[in-house]
């Protein structure tokens, strides 16, 4: 589990897929976006950065949440974040490569924010992740308008 700096609003990536992880950080980074990225590569890592756990740092901005989690699952881990937590209100985006009808449906269920297909092309997840940038974080209060306004004017700038 990476630590984070509390100037920066934090994102936390609840997946265990090195892959996975190397093109979300890849994707903050080409962004340029001003956030924290934290990993927890295991639903109990997630459980105890959310629980608050001594030295896990303070509580993320926004989830990102892998579903085929081991031991522990991501739909476990989203029942505890809704349920005895008290963390009803964090964003929990599901970022899931199951494209089954059942854990869509079940992650709904559970309070999901939003499912998203890690099978989505780079272009698509570029968007995705420049969206929770906009929706989740603005709308948290954890970004202010003037981090949103510089994303947009280097939107505008990139190369088409």
């Amino acid at each position: 589990m990476n630590m984070s700096s509390p100037s920066q609003p934090i994102i936390l990536l609840v997946e265990d897929d090195s892959c996975d992880i190397e093109q979300i950080q890849g994707m903050v980074r080409k962004l340029d976006l001003p956030v924290t990225l934290v990993v927890a590569q295991t639903g109990e890592e997630a459980l105890i950065w959310l629980a608050g756990a001594p030295g896990a740092g303070p509580l993320p901005s926004l989830v990102l949440l892998d579903l085929g989690l081991p031991v522990i699952s991501g739909l476990e881990v989203l029942d505890w974040i809704r349920g005895p937590a008290g963390l009803a209100s964090l964003p929990v985006v599901v970022f899931s490569s199951s494209t089954n009808r059942q854990d869509i449906q079940d992650a709904s269920d559970a309070g999901a924010n939003g499912y998203f297909l890690k099978t989505a092309s780079q272009a698509t997840l570029e968007q995705l992740v420049s969206f929770w940038w906009e929706h989740w974080l603005l709308r948290t209060g954890t970004i202010g308008m003037e981090n949103l306004n510089l994303l947009r004017c280097r939107e505008s700038m990139a190369p088409v």
